[in-house]
């Protein structure tokens, strides 16, 4: 009797241990009868459920805790066997107050003498697991649609590339046919500067997307008329309008509206939400128009809105038509032209210049753009407005006057050559840095040097400083170069450069900087 009740005792000492033991688990535990109701459940899991004593004494059953795909019950009760199978299945949670969390639930059956009794086991939330799966999956998705919109957008690219290009081969291969007509060959001349122009903006907006990527886009601010600037908008887009549009450039009353921020960058928004408009508008009107709009709290913003009555945009497209690579088509159209990154580029010059962007639009109803930036009034105590004027070619006469031209490709120095023919200047053309520093060495007298940044053997930045130690200040040096990225500008005027010019370059701009800094330089 004696050992029995030893035995007895030991029995009620292990169970309190392995009571006190699943009581202190960080984890759920639980067991069922063989229809599911809960026998036990410890501590966590009744905190994990919101749960009391009395709620698992009155029968609550697994089922009312836990939503699966498959029954825990169904699948335990086959295996009677030992040894025991072990099972776990994802599950979705609910609690008393019906708040639901995914978890993994881990359980095995009780089994008596071939009997099945029930199933034991615990549960383990996996909320956490769950957010970076999904955001693994989100992050997977967007990769593999970036892959598709990068591949669609290099499509697109190359054949926006190909396009210009095959118009400005193509009739400049015309152009040697001999019995080509005067009147033909203008035709012809239209074209390929047509093709050119639309070139250059497409690598233009390449470059700026690339500037924007890296955080590298500057906003230069200063005090411009904004009347002035969108009559200049009117202008540019007045010529390519069709003929059955009509484009409406709404300025204010007053004769001048003097305002604070970056025009060139606002000249391209305007230019890139106008020509959007054209791709998709066939008849009716593109207005633009602008409003000051008070903000709460003090400050002002200028509103503009760019309307068309074109197609429309649907409600699904309204995010997607500012996301990069992403491009729309005009159904009445054999293909829109642009490689997909003009409202991309537009809604982050928006940004950076302290605005936003938005649309309303509605399916053969039209579109209108909205966008703000912050409106900055000019002060009467401020400096002057500077208007910086083109010098026409034939009204310069630079007789007498050298210019040294640091070039390493003859092409270009050609066209520098042509460009200035009518000047009656004198060239004198250094192929390399290190020429260019030989002729002043030299003694060489020159009126103004035009600057080429890439050379082989000296680059254009350390010529200039040698340059600069040979003859100072007063030498007009111009920088002319295809580097126009973010802080190429900034670097060529350390290096000692007066002034900058970034390739293409056009012969009226070419002639005012060079006119403007002999005239400052007393040359």
């Amino acid at each position: 009797m004696q050992v029995r009740e030893l035995e007895q005792s030991d029995l009620r000492e292990n169970e309190r241990k392995f009571r006190t033991m699943t009581e202190l688990l960080p984890q759920p535990l639980f067991e069922t009868d063989s229809s599911g109701k809960l026998t036990f459940l410890n501590r966590m899991g009744l905190h994990m459920f919101d749960l009391n004593r009395e709620d698992i004494e009155r029968g609550l059953n697994l089922g009312q805790l836990m939503e699966s795909e498959v029954s825990l019950l169904d699948m335990a009760q086959g295996e009677t066997e030992v040894p025991l199978k072990f099972f776990f299945y994802d599950v979705k949670c609910v609690t008393s107050n019906n708040v639901a969390f995914p978890a993994t639930v881990y359980y095995s059956p009780i089994v008596k003498h071939n009997k099945f009794l029930g199933i034991r086991g615990f549960i383990i939330e996996i909320s956490e697991r769950v957010r970076v799966e999904d955001e693994l999956k989100a992050a997977r998705l967007k990769a593999e649609n970036a892959d598709m919109l990068k591949s669609r957008f290099i499509a697109n690219l190359s054949h926006e590339i190909r396009t210009p290009l095959n118009s400005i081969l193509g009739f400049a291969d015309l152009l040697n046919d001999t019995t080509t007509t005067l009147e033909e060959q203008r035709e012809y001349i239209s074209y390929i500067n047509s093709s050119g122009k639309m070139l250059s903006e497409l690598v233009n907006d390449i470059i700026d997307f690339a500037k924007i990527e890296a955080g590298k886009l500057k906003i230069t601010n200063k005090v411009f008329d904004l009347n002035s600037l969108l009559g200049d908008v009117q202008n540019t887009f007045t010529d390519v309008c069709k003929r059955n549009i009509i484009l409406n450039v709404c300025l204010s009353r007053q004769t001048q509206l003097l305002v604070e921020s970056d025009p060139v960058r606002l000249h391209q928004i305007i230019s890139n939400l106008l020509t959007n408009s054209l791709k998709f508008t066939d008849s009716g009107y593109i207005s633009v128009k602008y409003t000051i709009q008070e903000k709460t709290g003090g400050g002002a913003d200028l509103l503009f809105i760019v309307e068309d009555t074109g197609l429309g945009i649907p409600d699904e497209q309204k995010d997607l038509i500012f996301e990069r690579f992403t491009r729309l088509e005009n159904p009445k159209q054999k293909q829109v032209k642009g490689a997909g990154l003009g409202l991309a580029i537009t809604k982050n010059l928006v940004e950076l210049l302290g605005g936003r962007i938005w649309v309303e639009s509605e399916v053969g109803q039209g579109s209108r753009f909205y966008f703000t930036i912050p409106f900055v009034s000019y002060e009467s105590n401020n400096e002057p407005i500077i208007v910086e004027e083109l010098v026409e070619p034939k009204s310069v006469d630079w007789t007498g006057k050298t210019i040294l031209v640091a070039e390493d490709e003859e092409m270009n120095f050609n066209f520098i050559k042509a460009a200035l023919e009518d000047t009656n200047v004198k060239l004198v053309w250094a192929q390399t840095g290190v020429e260019a520093v030989e002729y002043m060495q030299q003694g060489t007298s020159f009126d103004a040097v035009l600057m080429d940044i890439k050379m082989p053997e000296m680059n254009g930045y350390e010529a200039t400083r040698i340059i600069r130690g040979i003859k100072g200040k007063r030498l007009p040096i111009i920088a002319q170069t295809a580097f126009s990225m973010a802080g190429d500008k900034e670097k060529c005027l350390e290096a000692g450069c007066s002034d900058y010019l970034a390739k293409p370059l056009l012969q009226s701009a070419l002639i005012s900087t060079i006119s403007r800094n002999i005239m400052n330089s007393g040359n």
